[in-house]
């Protein structure tokens, strides 16, 4: 399972009396699974990726990390999951099998067992377009959308430091000796053992400059600004993809680290199944549902910060003079305000009030500006977050306006699929609660094939190719070269990550797009 040989006997004192209470309490009566809850040694929740053996060398369990301002979690190995095809409501069937999905939610403290604080949450996510993958694609893994329930997790908050292990009920005459249980003893004596993180190496040919969009998303960017012009729509968001082969394989953990050190802004997230791992760190705000409070944010309108802003001895980083053009665009206004319509238009319906922040404000990130517009309100009944993200999905930010039009163009003039790129991903727990970021700034890790075994190509099983991907809305007034600069500066993020990892003499491997 892990390079750890796990012995039973080996079983920690205080992890064997809390699933202990748990037994001795009726709580555990094999009928169901059950998460336990218990506090233990505080660890960096994304670590647990590599003190388990990077998931994409060692062949182990899926996993999945989740990290912002408000918190940090990361997940190991499947409880229980569900995988939608996109025939049919997509977002109905994953709250189908999450609200019918029994599972018993205890803590464990000083005081004994009881009733956990909080529903535990499937993380994962949905593709931008709702319906089938195909079989051949990079996304057939994750699929039009997949939510998992860890088997293990650690969730870090400023206050609280919580490890949960979902045993089930084949395990309930004796959870001590459940593997994941023993799995999380042997863990708790490596973090207080003094384990540290071993620093990253970068890769000795590691090519420090990001990659940029292909020249041919130049000519797709003018054909649809000419669209725009003759009336056939307002607004579409183009994206790019650009294939990236990797001269080694990032550990996950280690690319985790290095993108957060530039996007501490944003949510960093991560999803890793069978072959291939999306991740990305987004500014974006799909929605959250906290009860009968629901909270979104309008995210559109972006300029890059001047190069001696951005320049490491140059400059105060605080990009205020392209804030007040970016502030003063008509054109990035314009752009803002059919999300901030849309987020409205969809919200109002479902709301008992509903407050749209006066103030146009700035989100500044280390190479971006994007125009925000917070928006909160109250839900007039318990309504699902999943029925809020099928409200809201897929916004201006993403697609354009009108929807329907914008969703044609993008089917008529992408040539490649974006899968989850753009789609909602995050959490939700059995409560109908949840927080769903768009995917922004994002990539697709894949194995790509090694060297030749006689004549045919081999998967080494590990990570070779990445495909990062980028958007930029275009309105009527959008210049070319403008929006290309934009596209190039949001890759910028994801190919500094990555850099050094970055093969240097295929750096990249761009599809042809159609003329």
């Amino acid at each position: 399972m892990t390079e750890a040989v796990l012995d039973q006997r080996s079983l920690r004192a205080d992890v064997f009396t809390a699933v202990e209470a748990l037994r001795v309490s009726g709580e555990f009566d094999g009928a169901r699974p059950v998460s336990l809850a218990m506090t233990g040694p505080k660890l960096q929740p994304r670590a647990l990726l590599a003190l388990l053996g990077d998931p994409a060398a060692t062949g182990e369990p899926e996993a999945v990390v989740w990290e912002n301002a408000e918190e940090s979690f990361a997940g190991w190995g499947v409880a229980a999951s569900v995988r939608v095809d996109g025939a049919g409501d997509r977002f109905e069937q994953v709250r189908h099998a999450v609200d019918t999905f029994e599972l018993g939610a205890f803590e464990v403290d000083d005081c004994g067992v009881r009733a956990a604080r909080a529903e535990p949450r499937w993380f994962g996510g949905f593709s931008f377009e709702d319906g089938p993958v195909d079989g051949a694609s990079p996304w057939a893994g994750l699929g039009a959308g997949w939510f998992m329930l860890p088997r293990l997790s650690l969730r870090l908050t400023e206050d609280r430091v919580e490890w949960t292990v979902v045993l089930d009920a084949a395990e309930a005459d004796r959870p001590a000796e459940a593997e994941t249980v023993v799995l999380l003893s042997w863990l708790w004596d490596r973090i207080e053992g003094g384990y540290t993180r071993r620093d990253r190496q970068p890769a000795p040919d590691a090519v420090q400059s990001a990659p940029t969009a292909p020249r041919p998303f130049g000519r797709s960017i003018g054909r649809a600004v000419d669209e725009i012009q003759l009336g056939a729509l307002d607004k579409v968001v183009a994206a790019a993809h650009v294939d990236v082969e990797l001269g080694c394989s990032p550990a996950l953990d280690e690319l985790l680290v290095s993108w957060s050190e530039g996007a501490l802004e944003s949510t960093r997230f991560l999803f890793r199944r069978g072959a291939e791992a999306f991740l990305g760190a987004t500014p974006e705000r799909l929605v959250r549902r906290t009860g009968r409070r629901v909270e979104t944010s309008a995210l559109a309108g972006t300029a890059p910060k001047d190069a001696v802003e951005t320049a490491p001895d140059g400059g105060t980083g605080t990009g205020r003079r392209v804030a007040t053009r970016l502030l003063a665009s008509a054109k990035n206004r314009s752009e803002h305000d059919f999300v901030v319509r849309h987020l409205v238009d969809r919200l109002q319906p479902l709301c008992a009030s509903l407050e749209v922040s006066d103030d146009l404000s700035i989100l500044e990130l280390r190479d971006l500006l994007h125009l925000q517009t917070p928006i909160e309100g109250r839900l007039d009944e318990d309504r699902h977050v999943l029925e809020l993200v099928a409200a809201l999905h897929p916004t201006p930010a993403v697609c354009g306006f009108p929807t329907e039009s914008a969703r044609q163009w993008i089917r008529d003039h992408e040539e490649v699929r974006r899968g989850w790129y753009s789609g909602p991903v995050g959490w939700l727990d059995a409560n109908g609660d949840g927080d769903f970021q768009v995917a922004l700034r994002s990539m697709l890790l894949s194995a790509g094939t090694a060297q030749t075994l006689n004549g045919e190509a081999t998967s080494d099983g590990i990570y070779r190719r990445a495909r990062l991907y980028a958007g930029v809305g275009l309105v009527r007034e959008s210049q070319v070269q403008e929006e290309m600069a934009e596209v190039d500066a949001k890759l910028l993020t994801a190919g500094r990550a990555l850099a050094p990892w970055i093969r240097r003499e295929q750096r990249l491997v761009v599809e042809p797009q159609a003329e």
